[in-house]
């Protein structure tokens, strides 16, 4: 429960300072009247690399994910093991 409610407080504020850089752009003037980056850039690659982290933790990456076994044809199964194959009784 927890692992997940850390993910969506990251998925929050990538929003949050998203948000504020499409509002006040990449380059804002600071209270001292000094141009320079918006700080809530560097905040929101965090927020994402906090976000991806908890997912791959809770597997919810296609990489991270295990594929299912296929069920195998009992004919093809027979086959790929060869004629040398005896079954273990």
């Amino acid at each position: 429960r927890y692992a997940v409610e850390m993910l969506a407080d990251c998925i929050d504020l990538y929003v949050v300072c998203t948000k504020d850089i499409d509002t006040n752009g990449i380059v804002i003037t600071h209270k001292n009247g000094v141009l320079g980056k918006n700080h809530h850039l560097a905040i929101r690659n965090k927020a994402l690399s906090g976000a991806l982290a908890w997912m791959k933790e809770l597997c919810l990456l296609p990489k991270n994910r295990k594929p299912e076994p296929k069920p195998v044809d009992p004919k093809i199964a027979k086959f790929l093991r060869g004629p040398l194959y005896q079954d273990e009784e």
